[in-house]
């Protein structure tokens, strides 16, 4: 049959061959031509996850022991040394020597105030405050203790 100048190319026979590997290439293009139009379509899936931070709804509050009494390496004739000072509300409050330990919790002002009994010589005292989170601060003061007035 003729069209012209052009004829129609007979029946060819393929080999087993050649059938197969024409039908695994015409698949991995149709594979390939899907996957590029799915990351076309659905590119944000593809771009680097930007980590979104909610705004902070409450300050953050840090927190701080402020102590009024003692002063630090003060000589003291009395036994017994007044600790007062400042920190968060209701906060709980650890006072420790070699000797003694106390502990006091701080009024709805933070205000808190604890006699303490005292060992004969040096004494180094820390005082511990503690938040609802579990956090501490330290304050450290030395005091010498002696009966005799200088």
């Amino acid at each position: 049959m003729t069209l012209g100048n052009f004829k129609m190319p007979k029946d060819r026979v393929l080999s087993t061959k050649t059938f197969i590997l024409s039908h695994i290439t015409i698949l991995a293009l149709a594979l390939l031509f899907f996957a590029g139009l799915y990351y076309i379509l659905y590119s944000e899936k593809f771009s680097p996850s930007i980590t979104q931070y909610l705004p902070v709804t409450k300050e953050p509050v840090s927190l701080f022991l402020e102590i009024s009494s003692p002063e630090d390496d003060i000589l003291v004739n009395d036994g017994n040394l007044v600790i007062s000072g400042k920190t968060g509300p209701d906060a709980p409050i650890l006072i420790s020597s070699q000797t003694n330990d106390a502990a006091v919790q701080s009024d709805n002002n933070g205000q808190f105030l604890k006699v303490f009994p005292l060992a004969l010589g040096a004494n180094t005292i820390e005082i511990n405050a503690f938040d609802e989170e579990g956090n501490s601060k330290t304050v450290i003061k030395s005091v010498y203790y002696s009966e005799e007035e200088i």
